[in-house]
């Protein structure tokens, strides 16, 4: 686990003082960004800590997700992001009503890659146990309409930062992002 994290910071940091060539990444600029998760791999992961769009069948239960994060470019290539999410399910499913959260940085390696670290953590209704966690996530950037849009597929690991009852968990994502 720490060699992963060790390896994401090295690639992160390791492009850094490639010059930007995307207007879109430059300082002072927004974006606003869902995911649409193609799976959460791991025990206790369905709909948790979960800012993007997913929809679940499993066993007679439906699980949802339904949510989206804004970011602002503090320095070329590097944004600050906030998310907010809620997440639910059928009676079945055991987990009713979920509100997730995000703060995190998504950095884009020379225009392309982006590479994200950011805090989840979910309050889940008449619950004395809410999961936090710490995720990695990374893709590839393929952008469109001028550079004002971009589809990025990716994969992210969310480590449980109280492991106690929560276990880490890899997701495959395909994030859709408007840049202003």
């Amino acid at each position: 686990m720490k060699n992963l994290f060790l390896l994401f910071l090295a690639l992160f940091l390791s492009y850094g003082s490639l010059l930007a060539q995307n207007e879109e990444l430059e300082k002072g600029n927004l974006l606003i960004e869902t995911n649409t998760g193609l799976g959460a791999f791991g025990n206790n992961s369905v709909g948790l800590g979960n800012t993007g769009f997913a929809f679940l069948r499993s066993n007679g239960a439906s699980y949802f997700s339904i949510g989206g994060d804004v970011g602002y470019f503090v320095i070329d290539r590097l944004a600050l992001k906030l998310g907010l999410g809620f997440s639910g399910g059928s009676e079945d499913a055991g987990v009713l009503n979920v509100f997730n959260y995000k703060v995190g940085a998504k950095y884009y390696i020379i225009d392309k890659i982006p590479a994200e670290l950011s805090f989840t953590g979910s309050r889940i209704e008449n619950f004395n146990e809410n999961p936090i966690f710490m995720g990695l996530q990374s893709g590839y950037a393929i952008f469109f309409a001028n550079n004002k849009v971009s589809i990025e597929p990716g994969f992210r690991y969310n480590i449980s930062l109280n492991n106690d009852f929560y276990e880490d968990f890899f997701q495959l994502n395909v994030g859709f992002t408007v840049h202003l």
